[in-house]
């Protein structure tokens, strides 16, 4: 082929490309990236796994390459899926904007800002900012959303919303974060168990009991000093159930399925209630950090550039992350 004949193909592909393309192949490479497989990706997306599999064969196809090397013990992004899934989330990140950008169009400070919470935050500065924010711009209208941290981190990496309040453990590629939060986590039980009411207790009670945890519970994860402190008093007991839900992980700790682990200023009024019985180390486990997030390459509209300002102006002011009072 000539190099005029080879020009004017690559010209043609430039153009049919785009027109061709299904722009939700890249939304599901996306999903499936960050799930690291179909199963996970199909539940997030609320779709079958054939079709989600589908979908990445289709997205293949068009590109005339493999994206991900997969069996069942293998799921493995090529070096040519990690560029397509950083073009993907672009992509993604610039569609995801089109409505607060558009939303605050016509007056200055007038939009909508999506945040983005783990369950049960309970923060001073955090109230503070949202009602001096409010009162400041009474136009921008907010809407908040709760959900695992995990979920939280890949949202605002990929643009479909503003910024995140959330567990963090490290930097995560692509996002800016600050510490916003110091929270130091407790054992708890509830009035069935066979520890509530005994006092002057040794982690060695604790040891062939079965507990309650969140998934990230884990070696590496973000609440990782949970696991450590398991690790180094060699806990035998089950993990009996686990949640995302902080609310959840307290309504089971409440009805004696096991021991709950739980941030200790939440669980201190419940303690006082007498519905929790506080168990060793009674000074806590941590500092387990709370991070607002947000990513540097998404095109915020002027509504979302202040509301990330406001939190980091009151954390400046107040010389850094909140540390929540546990009386």
């Amino acid at each position: 082929m000539s190099k005029k004949a080879k020009a004017e193909n690559e010209l043609d592909l430039y153009e049919r490309f785009p027109r061709q393309l299904d722009w939700n192949l890249l939304r599901t490479y996306i999903a499936i990236v960050d799930a690291q497989g179909i199963r996970r990706a199909s539940e997030a997306l609320h779709l079958t796994q054939p079709a989600v599999s589908q979908a990445l064969k289709r997205l293949e196809g068009h590109l005339g390459q493999t994206l991900i090397k997969r069996n069942a013990r293998r799921f493995e992004v090529t070096t040519l899926g990690k560029l397509v899934y950083q073009k993907a989330q672009e992509i993604h990140n610039s569609i995801a904007r089109l409505g607060p950008l558009t939303a605050g169009a016509e007056v200055v400070l007038e939009g909508h800002v999506r945040l983005l919470l783990a369950s049960r935050v309970k923060s001073k500065m955090l109230d503070e900012v949202l009602r001096d924010f409010h009162n400041a711009n009474p136009r921008v209208t907010l809407r908040i959303d709760v959900m695992p941290s995990a979920d939280i981190r890949a949202q605002v990496r990929q643009g479909a919303a503003g910024l995140g309040l959330c567990l963090l453990r490290g930097r995560t590629l692509g996002l800016k974060s600050e510490l916003f939060l110091r929270q130091r986590f407790g054992l708890f039980c509830g009035r069935t168990h066979p520890l509530y009411g005994q006092t002057n207790l040794t982690p060695d009670a604790l040891k062939s009991l079965d507990f309650i945890s969140y998934p990230s519970d884990q070696i590496g994860g973000v609440l990782s000093p949970l696991a450590m402190y398991r690790e180094k008093h060699v806990f035998e007991g089950r993990l009996r159930a686990t949640s995302t839900n902080l609310d959840e992980i307290i309504r089971m700790t409440e009805l004696g399925l096991g021991i709950g682990l739980l941030p200790m200023h939440l669980a201190s009024a419940l303690e006082q209630a007498g519905i929790l019985w506080r168990l060793p180390p009674y000074n806590g486990i941590g500092p387990i950090d709370m991070y607002l997030i947000w990513n540097p390459a998404t095109e915020y509209s002027e509504a979302e550039t202040a509301l990330i300002a406001a939190f980091r102006s009151r954390r400046a002011k107040e010389g850094g992350a909140e540390i929540p009072n546990l009386s």
